[in-house]
């Protein structure tokens, strides 16, 4: 494969991959009805107090035969943060996560996800509610990817959302159409404003007994155990993660089904003593021809985000 079409291979590819693959499932519950708690009125009463954040620079390289035979820097971006508070005696975790193309430098792509959690910490009734979004990406091979390049059809997100309470976990999840253009630096905003408005799904109920993602990956990067498995929930299904450590800094990452079969690899590193849990780099397998490198960049650009606490510490 000469140089030039690896480059286009990469650009094409590199939409279906960013941000994961979406896919819209009808969840099977009837009689559940209500918009459930979002991650904002969760935390409705409690106070921020530590906030840490990372920027990151997105990288991808073609791979074949187990080789990297082309690489491009900076085709995206993506960001991440953790904030604690308090309420009385209670302590609540707000968690995020969103990542996306340049379509500038993607050939015009533009693929975007992003969540975002809060978890309120109980002995008697942990609560958590979650919120994201992806765009749908359909692109099953080449050809499919090249209709995309230079597509004007209308974006489609998949959206999913939910809460848990007393140890039963309701959400639901939704295709939806939009009706003009966002890119993942203002996803937080067209996140903000869906979960505004009601479901036009049926609820899926399962009992909890698990967190969700981004909580269950920090607890598992802060945990001194090696490997670690956590189960969690997403999107209405049951998922498992399991982190092994190579070294004190270096952890390789699994997703399973909750049947057991192997979904995603990744291999996070932390930096010496960094308690936030937060990665400084991330390397995700997309695709078996496809690795992505988040790096940890000051410089990159920060989506537009406000704190899901709505008060600060004084």
């Amino acid at each position: 494969m000469n140089r030039a079409a690896t480059r286009r291979t990469l650009l094409r590819w590199l939409g279906a991959g960013l941000v994961g693959r979406a896919s819209a499932r009808s969840s099977a519950a009837a009689g559940l009805s209500g918009t459930g708690v979002g991650p904002r009125a969760l935390l409705h009463g409690f106070r921020s107090g530590q906030a840490f954040e990372h920027r990151y620079r997105a990288d991808a390289a073609v791979i074949f035969c187990g080789v990297t035979i082309f690489s491009r820097r900076d085709v995206g971006g993506a960001y991440a943060s953790v904030e604690t508070g308090q309420a009385g005696g209670a302590c609540a975790t707000a968690l995020r996560f969103a990542a996306g193309s340049e379509p500038a430098k993607c050939a015009g792509l533009n693929r975007f996800g992003i969540l975002e959690e809060a978890v309120i910490e109980s002995d008697s009734n942990p609560e958590f509610a979650f919120a994201g979004l992806i765009t749908d990406s359909k692109e099953a091979d080449l050809e499919d990817a090249k209709k995309a390049l230079h597509s004007s059809a209308l974006q489609q997100v998949t959206f999913a959302r939910g809460s848990a309470s007393h140890g039963r976990a309701r959400s639901w999840t939704e295709l939806i159409r939009l009706n003009r253009p966002c890119d993942w630096k203002g996803s937080a905003e067209l996140l903000t404003t869906m979960g505004s408005e009601e479901p036009r799904s049926t609820a899926c109920e399962i009992s909890a007994g698990a967190e969700p993602f981004l909580c269950a990956m920090r607890a598992a990067a802060l945990s001194e155990q090696s490997p670690v498995r956590r189960p969690f929930i997403h999107a209405g299904k049951l998922f498992a993660l399991e982190l092994k450590r190579r070294d004190a800094g270096s952890c390789d990452g699994t997703i399973h089904s909750q049947a057991g079969a192997k979904l995603a690899s990744f291999r996070v590193d932390y930096a010496p003593g960094d308690r936030s849990g937060l990665p400084t780099r991330i390397e995700y397998h997309a695709k078996p021809y496809l690795k992505l490198i988040f790096e940890s960049d000051d410089r990159a650009a920060r989506p537009n985000m406000r704190s899901l606490f709505s008060t600060e510490v004084i």
